[in-house]
């Protein structure tokens, strides 16, 4: 997501005279309190925010498409709404429109019920056929109507709403629609509850060439990224419920969740993650994800979900919300330094990587020579049927169980399948203490 000034001759303007009064004397961070005072002024009227990403759909190898917001409205004929849902829909697709715009709007209502979370964008889900042997979907949009928009496609034969539901492709959606709902809250300008990373650019002439460019990070973004994946997560296990008592021969996908690991990631990330900005390389991007959901699971864990829901019912009422301020606040409600907390977190290892594949198993890739799993006997390829008795369903799944195991001193069961035969084994963690890193 990249914020940028409407008005390049104010952006100039303003950016030249807060540097020239204020660099010399008391450097950067100065610009930046500057600029976020700005921000908060509800100068939200002089910026251009813009959404774009990439959706999986339905083959490894495949096609990649691009689509406008006029491609999607060009492929639809009628529309529905529910709440703040509204779903574009092609002929003879009414009925799963409106059943996608009531479990959209179910899993909102969850949120603002469970954590306090109201999304002030609306809903635009665009129900679109696909073509045949399409991998992922490309899609571009800005945020100045109020609403955010996304594409479902659905496969030739597979347009029931349990098709739809159980492919891979609809667990994306339903998490880039609520994540990016609640991040943009996060930082509407009219209620700002967390500072985004702001980049100002001038640009100029016949090529429209950057002449000018500056970035704001506030390093909120471990808390306006973690909290909106933490709550799309309780959103998607709750769609997930809500789809199956609704339609009792739908299998809803929980793909996207079901390939985080939260907890080995913020171990090893620890405090860096409070460095997060929007501008990280992309590899890095993608693992701090994981680790930023990890912080919040890990607080509901520790201090309860109702903890969860205070922090952010306090940080509303900050004048300044930049990460110190946020910090600060999960300090107070929890009773615990965050930084110091993330420092000492410690997460087992268990001695072999997970794989989660598109069969929705999980496979052991490799083992660790003379690690814990190769103790008790695990191989490369087995699968992962059970653990501590509960369906094998992810790798967030996984973690949480190694995460109970550790911190309650007591083995972890497992139940592997290999070779048609079923393996019953336990991993034993011993009792470890994370020494700081500085």
């Amino acid at each position: 997501m990249i914020v940028v000034l409407r008005d390049r001759i104010m952006a100039a303007t303003f950016l030249f005279a807060v540097a020239v009064s204020s660099l010399a004397m008391q450097g950067c961070s100065v610009i930046d309190r500057r600029f976020g005072e700005w921000f908060l002024a509800g100068s939200a009227d002089k910026m251009h925010a813009s959404l774009s990403g990439t959706i999986p759909c339905f083959q490894t190898d495949g096609e990649i498409i691009t689509l406008t917001l006029e491609d999607m409205e060009a492929a639809t004929t009628a529309s529905c709404t529910r709440g703040q849902v509204e779903v574009f829909y092609p002929d003879g697709m009414q009925h799963q429109a409106e059943q996608l715009a009531e479990l959209l709007n179910h899993s909102r209502e969850h949120l603002e019920a469970q954590l306090g979370a109201n999304i002030i964008f609306k809903s635009q889900l665009f129900l679109m056929p696909a073509q045949e042997n399409l991998k992922s979907v490309k899609f571009s949009g800005n945020m100045e109507s109020g609403s955010m928009s996304f594409p479902v496609m659905f496969e030739d034969g597979q347009e029931s709403i349990e098709d739809i539901l159980s492919s891979n492709h609809w667990s994306y959606v339903h998490w880039f629609t609520l994540h990016e709902g609640i991040e943009f809250t996060l930082m509407n300008p009219d209620e700002t509850i967390a500072l985004p990373d702001l980049q100002y650019r001038y640009t100029e002439g016949l090529f429209g060439l950057t002449l000018l460019r500056y970035t704001s990070q506030f390093k909120t973004r471990w808390f306006r990224d973690g909290f909106s994946e933490y709550a799309t997560h309780l959103a998607e296990k709750e769609m997930a419920a809500f789809a199956r008592l609704s339609w009792p021969d739908a299998t809803p996908s929980t793909e996207r969740s079901a390939r985080i690991r939260p907890f080995s990631l913020l171990a090893e990330y620890g405090p860096d993650l409070l460095e997060w900005n929007q501008y990280d390389q992309l590899d890095k991007e993608k693992r701090m994800y994981s680790a930023a959901i990890g912080l919040f699971l890990l607080l509901e864990h520790r201090f309860g979900r109702e903890s969860i829901k205070q922090i952010l019912a306090e940080i509303r009422s900050i004048e300044y919300p930049d990460g110190q301020a946020l910090k600060e606040v999960v300090n107070r409600v929890t009773g615990t330094d965050l930084r110091q907390m993330l420092d000492s977190f410690y997460f087992p290892n268990s001695g072999m990587k997970l794989k989660y594949t598109k069969k929705q198993q999980l496979v052991i890739e490799s083992i660790q020579h003379e690690g814990l799993a190769s103790c008790v006997g695990l191989a490369v390829g087995d699968i992962l049927e059970s653990i501590d008795g509960q369906s094998a369903s992810g790798l967030l799944n996984y973690e949480m169980a190694v995460l109970l195991a550790s911190e309650g001193h007591r083995p972890l069961p497992l139940k592997i399948m290999r070779d048609d035969k079923t393996i019953e084994v336990s991993l034993n963690f011993v009792p470890h203490i994370k020494l700081p890193k500085r």
